[in-house]
């Protein structure tokens, strides 16, 4: 007979399930000696107590430990063959599964569901590729870890290195939440080196390693929310985090993450507060899940459903004292991979429902845009009637040539005054000579402006011409149209009006289907903004590069091009498609639920379809 025993010898013995041998050795009911992380020697004369009136420790003993069922449980631990899986044995696995379902998941969805775009240079295809691998090996690894136990160590290093590199990139592609949770998964693999690859699989369990993980994920989680708010994708939670960054901290830190840490000390791992630890946990993730349903971001939504899913049967699990044999637990893995096909089938609903939305969004976008492209050229066309109309009716050309400044501030007058938002107007003579600019002001009637394109372009096309962006010699931003001014089929000078940029483009904001116009020349500088301010400066040569496209739609905006041929300018209006979605809100809702029911059903019915089976 042995002197000491192990938490499951014990348990066994006694016919208790572990978590209550560990519940009594935290309560003290029971005396061991710790001689690890979970691992305690506990005497033999500790177990008498327990045992019913005129029961024999050493009959009792030999007995449960010669029984089938130990054997079966002890070889379960011992032999080369997968034996069974319960609550604290071996059900590490259930914890694997999940790591490698969340990185697949997130592959996948990134694979296909996303704009191919790069990440400092790296294909969003191979960024994709990694954690699909990744994901796949985690889950070839988990099925088939005793057989593979020998190379645990080479496999673990590949995919911690594969999980940061993802990481990495998530980051650089300003998806952080993403980044975050391979982050946390990569800390938690490299945790595993302190532990030993070797039996670090008989000493950790799903729990275990699902309140490490939370601690990790919730702690950066923490860290990037007080950086920037809007990563959470739960509105009140997130605009309280931008008004009171302290105060946020205080409650994520204290009421968030530093119960998992609690847990994680010795012996509080099976603390009465567990439960309600991780239910509000999954109740979070859910939220998450739903808000980033909202905002279409699809790898965020999967992986905080399936992360609330996984907590909720963490909590069901170590309420039982079941045993899956090898039967039993494929029933239960492909329940899960269901689950976790159900989660990206209901967010393809949520996708295809917004994607009517935008569509019906970017009809009315295109019209808009239509109609404002057609009244700026207008603008042009008539300003250019306008002065040929003058250029006869006040006889300009006799105006010009006589260089009277007093004539040509009162002509340029008559023209400012039948013009709409106008700046400024004057006219030239031949030689690029300022003349009687109205509003009047004494800088320009001295300036001479030869050397600008827009001169000499008319005087050698002979020919109406509406500049690109310039900044004038009083420092504005600005563009000119210029109409030629003949005398006998002679050039003697030219009629010039200055739009007035700000008004133009204060005129045109806010179009009945929403969004901020923008315009830029053909020189990529802004002549329309909703910020004023911007005027005149470059635009982002993205949005440049992508006016061919006509439409642009990703998860976060939607913009629609059209060209102004008068003026040559390419205009583009946008809306970000967050005030869009909300309309999905009731939606998500409703698959939100349907999720997490099929979830419950599912793996309700795995584990009732396994029982009937067992072999």
């Amino acid at each position: 007979m042995k002197r000491f025993y192990t938490v499951k010898e014990a348990a066994d013995i006694l016919g208790f399930s572990t978590n209550t041998v560990y519940k009594y050795l935290d309560e003290g009911k029971l005396k061991g000696k710790r001689i690890g992380k979970g691992r305690f020697k506990i005497p033999y004369e500790e177990l008498s107590p327990f045992l019913s009136a005129g029961e024999k420790i050493e009959h009792v003993i030999e007995e449960k430990t010669q029984g089938r069922k130990i054997v079966d449980a002890l070889n379960s631990f011992q032999g080369d063959e997968f034996k069974g899986v319960g609550p604290g044995r071996k059900d590490f696995i259930f914890f694997r599964f999940f790591v490698g379902i969340e990185i697949l998941g997130a592959g996948l969805i990134n694979m296909f569901w996303t704009d191919g775009k790069l990440l400092s240079g790296v294909s969003n295809n191979f960024f994709s590729l990694i954690l699909v691998v990744a994901g796949v090996a985690t889950i070839f690894v988990t099925l088939y870890w005793e057989k593979l136990k020998k190379y645990n160590l080479g496999i673990h290093l590949i995919l911690i290195v594969a999980l940061l590199l993802a990481a990495v990139l998530g980051v650089v592609n300003g998806n952080y939440a993403l980044g975050l949770f391979l982050g946390s998964f990569s800390i938690l693999f490299i945790s595993h080196l302190d532990r030993g690859f070797e039996n670090c699989c008989e000493n950790t369990t799903s729990k275990r390693e699902f309140i490490f993980f939370s601690f990790i994920a919730t702690g950066l989680m923490g860290v990037l929310t007080i950086l920037n708010p809007e990563i959470l994708t739960v509105g009140p939670i997130s605009k309280f985090a931008l008004e009171h960054k302290s105060t946020f901290a205080i409650l994520w830190f204290g009421l968030i993450t530093f119960p998992f840490g609690y847990l994680l000390l010795p012996g509080k791992e099976n603390s009465k507060f567990f439960n309600w630890i991780f239910a509000v946990n999954a109740i979070m993730a859910f939220f998450v899940a739903s808000g980033a349903s909202t905002r279409a971001i699809w790898d965020v939504s999967f992986g905080a459903f399936i992360y609330g899913i996984f907590i909720c049967f963490l909590l069901w699990w170590n309420s039982r004292d079941l045993q899956l044999e090898k039967k039993e637990f494929h029933i239960v893995t492909f329940a899960f991979f269901w689950v976790a096909l159900a989660v990206i089938l209901g967010l393809l609903a949520i996708q295809a429902y917004q994607d009517n939305i935008k569509r019906a969004a970017l009809d009315r976008m295109r019209a808009d845009l239509f109609e404002i492209t057609g009244h700026i050229d207008r603008i042009f066309s008539e300003g250019e009637a306008l002065v040929d109309s003058e250029i006869e009716r006040q006889g300009l050309a006799g105006i010009i040539l006589s260089g009277n400044s007093e004539s040509a501030t009162l002509a340029s007058k008559v023209v400012y005054d039948k013009s709409w938002d106008v700046r400024r107007v004057f006219l030239m003579d031949a030689s690029g000579q300022i003349l009687g600019p109205y509003p009047r002001n004494s800088i320009l009637e001295s300036t001479n402006v030869s050397f600008r394109d827009y001169y000499q372009i008319v005087k050698t096309s002979l020919r109406p011409y509406v500049s690109s962006l310039f900044v004038t010699i009083l420092n504005i931003p600005s563009i000119v149209q210029t109409v030629p001014v003949f005398q006998c089929n002679t050039f003697v000078g030219a009629v010039v009006l200055t739009p007035d940029l700000e008004k133009l483009s204060e005129r045109f904001q806010n179009p009945e289907s929403g969004g901020d116009l923008y315009a830029f020349d053909e020189n990529g500088k802004y002549v329309f903004h909703p910020d004023k301010t911007k005027i005149g400066t470059d635009a982002d040569p993205k949005i440049v590069e992508t006016k061919e496209k006509s439409v642009v739609k990703n998860g976060a905006l939607l913009r629609v091009y059209d060209w102004a041929p008068n003026s040559r300018w390419t205009l583009y209006l946008e809306r970000d498609t967050h005030s869009l979605v909300q309309k999905t809100g009731g939606i998500n809702d409703v698959v939100s639920m349907i999720i997490i029911i099929n979830a419950a059903f599912s793996l309700g019915a795995a584990f009732v379809l396994a029982k009937k089976w067992r072999v």
